[in-house]
């Protein structure tokens, strides 16, 4: 598992959720039947400093780091949780001890087949078949490691979007006792599902289910901490985590809610590199720099340079991305090359998309890396995709080619910081500004908010992004309150 893929888990900080600069508590969830005292009274730990709360928060990640990681894979990981020390140890230093604590007492079961290899993987853990139960709430209370939990120590090497206090209100503000969640209902869509995925021996239904229902948990209770993302200036909330079809259990003052998306926002959000005017408007060459301070005068140069890629193929780009049906295009030539068969224009379109990501943020090596699921070597295979992607858009790629260099994430961080000044701070604080009574959410690159004030979110949405990327965006409306059956 590639360490990028711990971003939201590892670069977080609070937004003004309270009076204190840091929670007087902090709920992690654990087996619902480990009883940390009668456990630790039974085996007393051999670990200096020990502290309860420590070890549920270990045993805690089992749960929460699967339902952050996107990209996270049940089946392929086997049931495993990765385990990065580099995140961990910045709050449990001790968290080796905790894990081979829990081990021996038979909580968690590590992954033996699976070799560690530095940059790639991370260990893996899993509960044993007597705690791989329902989940139950746990009480951190120890200053200490919630402020450790909620706001790491960042290094003079590290990229960091400087947040100040307040910088949020217009949007926290709006989490509070007006929203309302079905919570039953989700409750029993989620069941509804995990019956589903039983019946049809879904590997590891089991685990996926109480990860999942972590997050209506939260909504119970209202534990509506927001966090920012100190790489990129993303903002993350439950909204983030929460399974799309459940998002239909949610309302605020009993109204329905609606989101106003940009259609495929990544390629979208790119065409601002590939216009001379907006990528100093934008402060490209900046963001490039600030992403991947490793490359060279030479780079930039090239990035400059922009006559040159004034070609037909930046333009076909831009035109299918303008409508909003560059993913729909992509998975066409996909199929007409026979590099995937999937006749569902949904399927496919989800597919196509997956390897867009894969060309826009992968390594430019061309290769993807595979886990074989026998043997759990790392295997790499022609990116097909990319190799594509490099044929249909060549002057695209190479642009994109330059800027990953030496840094795949680098081209990713800059976009999604572009969407967070797009979004966060323009489009959301001019609605809040002549609008103050307009409720705003948001999903990355989505706005949310009620029916009355759909037509307004899009106006603004839209001029800001227009501004932004001097090509106007291709919105979805999509109505949260549609009612999705558990498939």
């Amino acid at each position: 598992m590639n360490k990028e893929n711990y971003d939201e888990e590892n670069s977080v900080q609070i937004i003004n959720t309270s009076k204190d600069e840091y929670p007087r508590m902090y709920f992690v969830y654990i087996p619902k039947n480990l009883d940390i005292d009668e456990l630790v009274e039974r085996y007393p730990p051999n670990i200096n400093r020990f502290n309860k709360d420590k070890l549920a928060y270990v045993v805690s990640l089992i749960y929460s780091i699967p339902m952050r990681l996107k990209d996270y894979d049940f089946q392929l990981q086997d049931g495993y949780t990765p385990i990065n020390s580099v995140i961990l140890k910045t709050r449990v230093r001790e968290y080796k001890e905790y894990l081979i604590y829990l081990v021996r007492v038979g909580v968690l079961e590590k992954r033996s087949l699976f070799k560690y290899q530095a940059g790639l993987t991370s260990s893996g853990y899993r509960f044993t078949l007597r705690y791989n139960k329902d989940i139950r709430k746990y009480i951190i209370t120890w200053k200490r490691l919630i402020k450790a939990i909620c706001k790491r120590k960042r290094t003079s090497k590290e990229v960091f979007v400087p947040i100040t206090a307040n910088t949020m209100d217009y949007l926290e503000k709006w989490w509070n006792d007006d929203l309302e969640f079905d919570y039953l209902g989700a409750k029993k869509w989620l069941f509804n599902l995990y019956l589903e995925e039983r019946e049809n021996e879904i590997p590891h239904c089991e685990r996926k289910y109480y990860s999942r229902k972590i997050i209506i948990e939260k909504f119970k209770d209202r534990d509506y901490i927001l966090h920012q993302d100190s790489t990129s200036g993303r903002v993350h909330t439950i909204l983030t985590q929460l399974k799309g079809e459940l998002r239909q259990f949610i309302k605020y003052k009993g109204e329905p809610l609606m989101a106003i998306d940009i259609k495929n926002s990544q390629p979208y959000l790119s065409l601002s590199i590939l216009n001379p005017t907006k990528y100093k408007d934008n402060g490209i060459r900046d963001k490039i720099y600030k992403y991947n301070n490793e490359a060279s005068s030479t780079i930039m140069l090239a990035l400059c340079n922009y006559p040159n890629y004034d070609t037909d193929d930046i333009k076909v780009f831009t035109e299918l991305v303008a409508n909003g049906r560059f993913y729909e295009a992509f998975g066409d030539q996909l199929q007409k090359k026979q590099l995937i068969d999937e006749p569902c224009p949904s399927k496919r379109r989800k597919k196509a998309k997956q390897i867009m990501f894969s060309s826009m943020f992968g390594h430019n090596n061309e290769k993807c890396k595979v886990i074989d699921p026998e043997t759990k070597k790392v295997r790499y295979f022609p990116n097909e995709g990319m190799i594509l992607f490099k044929e249909q858009f060549p002057s695209v790629h190479h642009i994109f080619k330059i800027i990953k260099k030496n840094k795949h994430n680098a081209l990713a961080c800059i976009l999604q910081n572009l969407e967070a000044e797009i979004v966060l701070h323009k489009a959301c604080k001019i609605i809040t500004d002549i609008r103050p009574e307009a409720p705003l959410f948001t999903l990355h690159d989505s706005i949310i908010t009620t029916e009355e004030n759909v037509h307004y979110v899009k106006e603004v949405l839209s001029k800001v992004l227009f501004e932004a990327i001097g090509v106007a965006p291709a919105i979805k409306i999509e109505h949260w309150n549609e009612k999705m059956e558990a498939a």
